[in-house]
C-alpha cells in the first residue's frame, strides 16, 4: 500500500515537469530505460566497428540490462549492471551503470539501496562534468545526456527520501 501511494507522487510530480504523458510509474521507468537503451545502442555500434579495450562487453553487458528491464525483470537488469560495473575499460570508468542499477533497485524494493546508489552515481558524474584535469573532453551531447539523467536521478532521490 505504502509503494502504491510512493507511484502515484512519482507519476504527479513527475508529470507536472518531465513527462506530461506519463501514466504510471511503470511507464516512467520503461520511459528512462528506453531512453538510456536507444543511446546505448549507438555507442555500442561504434564499439564494434571501432573495438576498444572492454567498451563492446561494457556497453552490451549494460544493454542487457536495459533489454532485461524493459522486460520487468529486474533481478537480471540488476545482476547485469553489476557485471557492466566491473568490467575494465581503458582509461574510463564505469559509473554511468550506477544511473541504471539504481534505478532498477528501487523497482526491485531496496529503496535505500538504489538512492544510496544514485547518489553515488550523482557524485561520480559531477566529478566527470567538472573534471578539469581530464585529458579528454566531454562532447556537447554527452554534457547533455549527463545533465538529463542528474536531473531524473535527483528527482528519483526526492520522490523515495520520505518512503521508507
Amino acid at each position: 500500500m505504502k509503494n502504491k501511494y510512493a507511484l502515484i507522487l512519482l507519476i504527479e510530480l513527475l508529470s507536472l515537469k518531465s513527462f506530461s504523458q506519463t501514466d504510471s510509474s511503470n511507464e516512467l521507468f520503461r520511459k528512462l530505460a528506453k531512453m538510456e537503451y536507444d543511446n546505448l545502442k549507438t555507442l555500442y555500434a561504434d564499439c564494434i566497428i571501432h573495438p576498444c579495450y572492454g567498451d563492446s562487453l561494457f556497453f552490451k553487458t549494460w544493454l542487457d540490462g536495459l533489454e532485461n528491464e524493459m522486460k520487468n525483470d529486474f533481478l537480471k537488469a540488476s545482476e547485469c549492471y553489476k557485471k557492466a560495473i566491473l568490467i575494465p575499460r581503458f582509461e574510463l570508468s564505469t559509473y554511468e551503470v550506477g544511473y541504471s542499477l539504481g534505478r532498477v533497485e528501487i523497482q526491485l524494493g531496496n529503496i535505500k539501496g538504489g538512492t544510496r546508489i544514485l547518489k553515488k552515481y550523482l557524485s561520480d558524474a559531477d566529478n566527470d562534468l567538472n573534471d578539469e584535469d581530464a585529458p579528454w573532453g566531454l562532447s556537447e551531447d554527452l554534457v547533455k545526456e549527463i545533465k538529463l539523467k542528474i536531473k531524473y536521478a535527483n528527482e528519483l532521490i526526492m520522490l523515495y527520501k520520505k518512503s521508507p
